[in-house]
């Protein structure tokens, strides 16, 4: 995919806990994982840069008509989710910082 790079999120807890973004492209639902290894394939991501923000797009592998793959943020539900690519949604971009 043009303009996009792939990617592992890795947050830094201590090793035996969840710290894997994962997104499940059959339902939408994002958690943490604990690896990457199978059954958690939507621990890999692509990112997009646009402008000063980016969007995210979920790796995740299966057999599903319409996957649910561009990371959503609802503010006004402090939650993430999982969309449709073809969806417009207001949540799909993204600040990253460095600490």
């Amino acid at each position: 995919m043009e303009g996009w790079d792939a990617f592992d999120i890795l947050f830094p807890f201590v090793f035996d806990e969840p710290r894997y973004l994962d997104g499940n492209i059959f339902n939408g639902e994002v958690k943490l994982s604990t690896t990457t290894e199978p059954p958690f394939t939507g621990t890999r991501w692509f990112q997009q840069e646009e402008d000063e923000a980016r969007s995210f797009r979920c790796l995740g592998t299966g057999e599903v008509v319409d996957p649910a793959r561009m990371l959503d943020g609802w503010v006004d539900k402090g939650t993430v989710q999982l969309r449709p690519d073809e969806d417009i949604f207001t949540g799909r971009m993204w600040t990253v910082e460095a600490e």
